[in-house]
């Protein structure tokens, strides 16, 4: 099967390479990352999303584009390194290309400058943290730029030739991709201390480098796709699913966290019981949601859109799973409330046959070849490169880069595996 290696594929490929791996909370991609971009709007009360039964090839890494290379260094000839330290010393020569100091920091300083912007009003930062970050920020950034060097040479000396319109073809791609404007595309690239044209340049040119270097390598047979589908069983499945609105009505309290006394529990499903009733009686179910329901689905009108079975509490699940398109339940009450329940939509389960899947497994196999490649790559250009660093200044183990400000990387609420369901509510 054909070998493609998408520009964004090289541009996550080498931010791996560079940093030590994907490094989830470096300011790279804290503060900097194309990610930043905006993607479609989540449905604040959808039920917690299946994994779909197509297969998705797209990595969360294809987000960390900005990271490919460094837009391309105004070089010089290597000369007698001088004693003194200054700006212009040389950081490293990559054979016989100088690096100089100066233009490493030159790729610091917008990163720190963004940092600074967007940091939240009235917050406060460590006297020495600007410092600290360009020490841990230099070796990250030196190394990347050593690297783009060496495709800069690589692509000259395979005779690679990146035209406008390819450029601009890319543009638009990654325009697309992220639904924003293709300026949007390149001031977010800039805005991150990078040239958006060598940006593109570049990472084209690592693309067609790893085009004639790795085919044979990359390659994916129909006998490697067929073994992959038939042991990921499991992922080409899709649950029965139902999509239902309902109305909430929560019995009111004295203080938040507090228990309802028996008396505000009756108060409430009396009110679930008349709303029912007015629904029976042919009024509208999403108007009474919006003016009554005491959920976030109610500005919707109560609808949840789709959700599997074990995504809602069980007696919400249960009630839900039991009804036909278009029936509305009796009063239900589960540990929110009272729940008035409607079905709207119902979706069989599914399963994807190896036909249909077959194409995205390839991707993805091809992806994960090219990522091994590339990083084979890369480092063989290392190798093969005359790179000296002037003494006292050879590398060291790379280090994360601090972060402005810490970040949670949970996703769970208090309570979630009894609250894994209604409506988030």
């Amino acid at each position: 099967m054909k070998s493609y290696l998408t520009i964004l594929t090289c541009a996550a490929i080498l931010f791996c390479l560079i940093c030590g791996g994907c490094q989830t909370e470096t300011v790279v991609e804290d503060e900097l990352t194309l990610a930043q971009l905006p993607d479609e709007q989540a449905e604040p009360i959808k039920a917690e999303a299946e994994p779909e039964a197509e297969v998705k090839v797209e990595s969360v890494e294809e987000a960390k584009v900005e990271a490919v290379v460094e837009p391309k260094v105004e070089v010089e000839k290597a000369k007698p390194e001088s004693v003194k330290l200054d700006p212009n010393e040389p950081a490293v020569t990559v054979n016989d290309v100088i690096i100089t100091e100066a233009q490493v920091q030159a790729k610091i300083k917008p990163q720190i400058d963004k940092m600074l912007a967007n940091r939240r009003p009235g917050s406060q930062m460590p006297p020495d943290f600007i410092e600290r970050y360009k020490q841990q920020a230099r070796p990250q950034l030196l190394d990347m730029m050593i690297v783009g060097l060496l495709i800069d040479q690589a692509g000259q000396k395979a005779n690679i030739n990146i035209t406008e319109q390819q450029i601009n073809d890319q543009f638009a791609l990654m325009a697309s991709q992220r639904k924003v404007p293709v300026d949007q595309i390149k001031e977010m690239i800039e805005g991150s201390g990078f040239e958006a044209e060598y940006f593109v340049r570049r990472s084209l040119t690592l693309q067609k480098l790893i085009e004639v270097h790795g085919a044979k390598e990359t390659n994916v047979t129909t006998d490697e796709v067929k073994q992959h589908y038939d042991q990921n069983q499991a992922k080409f499945s899709k649950s029965e699913q139902v999509r239902a609105s309902h109305i909430l009505i929560k019995p009111k309290v004295e203080k938040p966290g507090a228990q309802p006394t028996p008396e505000a529990k009756a108060a409430a499903k009396a009110k679930a019981e008349e709303l029912l009733k007015q629904v029976q009686d042919g009024a509208d179910f999403a108007t009474l949601a919006r003016e009554n329901s005491d959920g976030p689905s109610a500005p919707k009108g109560g609808d949840l859109n789709f959700f599997s079975k074990g995504q809602m509490v069980p007696e919400f699940d249960k009630t839900a799973f039991e009804l036909k398109v278009g029936q509305v339940s009796d009063v239900v009450e589960t540990q929110f409330g009272y729940h008035i329940i409607k079905l709207t939509d119902r979706k069989e389960a599914t399963v994807t046959t190896f036909e249909q899947a077959k194409d995205e497994i390839a991707n993805k196999l091809i992806k994960n070849k090219q990522r091994e490649f590339t990083g084979k790559y890369i480092e063989s250009l290392k190798s093969e490169a005359k790179i000296v660093y002037p003494e006292g200044k050879e590398p060291q183990a790379i280090p994360s880069r601090p972060t402005a400000r810490p970040r949670s990387r949970s996703m769970t609420r208090p309570n979630s595996k009894n609250m894994k369901s209604v409506t988030r509510e």
